[in-house]
């Protein structure tokens, strides 16, 4: 047979490899050069190869791929070694490779470029650095730094190819997004600035020319568009607004979690909704735009705890993979996105013209997990460049526990009828430094590379598959040569310029010992209310009479919250009303009252007010009832203070819970007391700490375990 197979016609040959499976391939290979050298020289069975095992499974290839045409045999059989192997390495729960670096400062935030290159940005608050790291080699190095006025608090890449644009939100006083390229020049990889927006900041998507960010001037009651090479903006008013006009603006407000171009729209998801608008509706004399299109987002509540705020969704990403389209044609936008109380799902978003319409995917929980323990319960959530697979961190109720890193599969047009499904086939704790900590990561689900960064300073790079695997040349793995006039970046050490409150806060730890004339010169920014809208009544302005008024000069952070080394203090009021009512923009204090005692403040054009209460641990608790729609510029007069005074109304609690974001803060501060306690008592713990190692980052969860064992009554 095989003295048959070797002199037959190729395109006998081409009919009969085409149908052997890829391991039958190899062995008929290994066997006879004769074979080899038919098989490795047939491009075309190679791409038949990659349509049946790959694309037909709906495996989507690397989107910074060489094109079929310009790829050789050993491209196209790399871009099939590489999508299998990840598969079967999650499936077989194979353990990565890892290199851990630890860093003078704290990472904020990171990003994979071009296979071989990370952005990681780090800060303390008193320097902020922009590092690019080569990868190649299997030993992640700095190939340069850079320098910023403040912390780096968020961020998204566009890379469409032809170059590679940032756009970072700086934690400066002022905030401000900066938009950079990252390029090569002198044959060195080098970051250059092309625009400073001064009057936004929480930057959610970059998609060529078009930002879209969560905050402009202090107010985060719009998402705000920003064509960055013209520096004009538009707000986008969702019709979640617009159908709601006699509800007040503080019931309504929905936070912008992502955004994305789609077609010719833009689409945003918030908290309550996704809302799309058309490109073709900016008009040039206009500020705003208003959607075409509003669903709302409702997931069934899966976990024990969820309550009536558990609707409100807290983190999405989309699946921005090239241009999917449904079995019969009609384009698709998907994505997933998950509430506070860990409910998770996926969704699909489908254009049949001139309509949207939403559908929800299907879940496959596997592993033995429980179907709450299915979604993330943490802060950090990457979906893959490929949207293959998405990875969670997942933070267990019991802090004692060490968090877990869970793989889930994405599927494409299923069996039963979803557009989109998920599993999970691997869920991993080893081989990384203490997930609790962790402020960024990213995914590339096709090179199988995963890089993690923490608060503590700790970089992990692991990889799932061998560097090796990936041919030379079948990805674009080279930055792009400078294209813009753009000053490079500083090298050189730049003063911080961040809100004095954060250098007071990291002095004082968590005594809020802050400096009376900090307190005073916050207050001053302040508005002051118009003449005579405190004629009668207890409420008063006069915040130096105020005793709780430390916890009302807290800035927006600039940090991410679960930095436990004292820069944010979650127990205060302000960081509370921001998490619990997912607001960004600026809390200006209005005026109080005592007994009870009770705050009116505004946020943008919402205003609200405030019940204040001491519980037992002599920590501010609050309840919120957002009050009608004032204008912004007109006076509160004396009649509504009154009116304030007389009502009965009961406020509406806001339920502070211990999942999602602030689930992973908690376990943070948690693990942070524990590591104190061990250090404190680390000649009592010779002999555990003499087994498993003195660095907590390298214990497994068995060490982690026994170790709390040992000391937690000292907590």
């Amino acid at each position: 047979m095989v003295v048959s197979l070797v002199t037959a016609f190729p395109d006998i040959q081409f009919e009969i490899f085409k149908v052997l499976s890829l391991g039958s391939l190899v062995i008929l290979r290994q066997v006879c050069r004769s074979l080899n050298t038919a098989i490795m020289s047939n491009k075309q069975l190679w791409i038949s190869i990659l349509e049946r095992d790959v694309l037909s499974r709906g495996i989507n290839l690397h989107p910074l791929r060489i094109s079929k045409d310009e790829a050789s045999v050993q491209h196209v059989e790399s871009w099939i070694r590489c999508a299998l192997s990840l598969s079967r390495a999650h499936r077989e729960e194979r353990r990565p490779i890892t290199t851990h670096v630890k860093l003078e400062l704290r990472v904020t935030w990171l990003k994979i470029l071009r296979i071989n290159w990370c952005i990681v940005a780090s800060s303390s608050e008193r320097e902020s650095r922009l590092t690019i790291w080569n990868l190649q080699g299997g030993s992640p190095a700095i190939s340069k730094e850079y320098y910023l006025p403040g912390p780096v608090g968020d961020g998204v890449v566009d890379d469409g190819g032809s170059g590679i644009t940032l756009a970072l939100t700086i934690g400066t006083t002022n905030m401000f997004v900066h938009v950079l390229s990252v390029c090569e020049i002198d044959r060195a990889a080098s970051i250059c600035s092309l625009a400073i927006l001064r009057d936004v900041s929480y930057v959610r998507s970059l998609n060529g020319r078009w930002i879209v960010c969560a905050v402009r001037q202090g107010d985060d009651t719009y998402p705000t568009l920003v064509d960055w090479t013209t520096s004009r903006q538009w707000a986008l008013s969702p019709r979640w607004y617009i159908d709601h006009p006699n509800l007040p603006w503080g019931v309504l407000h929905s936070a912008v979690l992502v955004a994305t171009q789609w077609l010719d729209c833009i689409v945003v998801i918030m908290s309550k909704t996704v809302e799309i608008f058309r490109i073709a509706d900016l008009q040039r004399d206009s500020k705003s735009v208003s959607s075409v299109a509003s669903f709302r987002v409702i997931i069934p509540r899966t976990h024990v705890e969820d309550n009536t705020d558990g609707a409100d969704l807290e983190e999405a990403m989309f699946h921005t993979y090239g241009q999917c389209k449904t079995p019969d044609g009609h384009p698709i936008l998907s994505f997933t996105c998950r509430t506070k109380t860990r409910s998770y799902s996926l969704f699909s978003i489908i254009f049949s013209d001139p309509n949207f319409t939403l559908l929800e995917g299907s879940l496959n929980v596997t592993k033995n997990l429980r179907p709450h323990d299915f979604p993330s319960g943490g802060s950090s959530f990457a979906v893959g460049r490929a949207s293959n697979y998405e990875v969670h961190l997942r933070i267990r109720d019991d802090y004692e526990l060490l968090p877990e890193l869970i793989f889930v599969k994405i599927d494409r047009f299923c069996e039963d009828n979803a557009l989109l499904s998920a599993s999970c086939p691997r869920a991993v704790t080893d081989e990384f430094p203490l997930l609790h900590f962790t402020t960024s990561m990213d995914f590339d689900d096709v090179t199988g590379l995963l890089v993690v960064g923490t608060c503590k300073g700790r970089l992990c790079f692991a990889r799932f598959i061998p560097e090796e695997m990936i041919a030379s040349g079948s990805l674009m793995d080279e930055l792009p040569a400078q294209s813009s006039r753009g000053d490079e970046l500083s090298i050189a050490s730049i003063d911080m310029d961040i809100p004095p409150y954060f250098i007071h806060a990291q002095k004082s730890k968590y005594d809020f010992a802050l400096p009376s004339q900090y307190i005073e010169e916050t207050v001053e920014t302040w508005p002051p209310l118009p003449r005579g809208s405190l004629a009668s009544g207890p409420w008063s302005n006069d915040w130096s009479q105020y005793e709780n008024l430390r916890h009302w000069v807290v800035p927006a952070n600039r940090w991410p919250m679960i930095d436990v080394g004292g820069f944010y203090h979650v127990d205060s009021i302000v960081p509370r009303i921001r998490l619990v009512m997912d607001t960004l923009g600026d809390v200006i204090p209005l005026a109080y009252r005592l007994n009870p005692e009770i705050v009116v403040y505004r946020i943008g054009p919402r205003y609200y007010m405030v019940t204040v209460t001491k519980d037992v641990l002599n920590m501010l608790n609050f309840e919120d009832m957002p009050l009608p729609n004032l204008d912004v510029t007109s006076p509160l007069q004396s009649e509504f203070f009154e009116a304030l005074t007389r009502s009965n109304v009961q406020p509406h609690p806001r339920r502070f819970g211990k999942s999602g974001e602030v689930g992973l803060f908690h376990a943070a501060k948690w693990v942070d007391r524990l590591l104190e306690v061990v250090a404190q008592n680390a000649e009592e713990l010779k002999i555990e700490l003499s087994e498993i190692g003195p660095d907590p980052n390298f214990w497994s969860e068995d060490d982690f375990i026994m170790i709390v064992e040992k000391v937690t009554y000292r907590m």
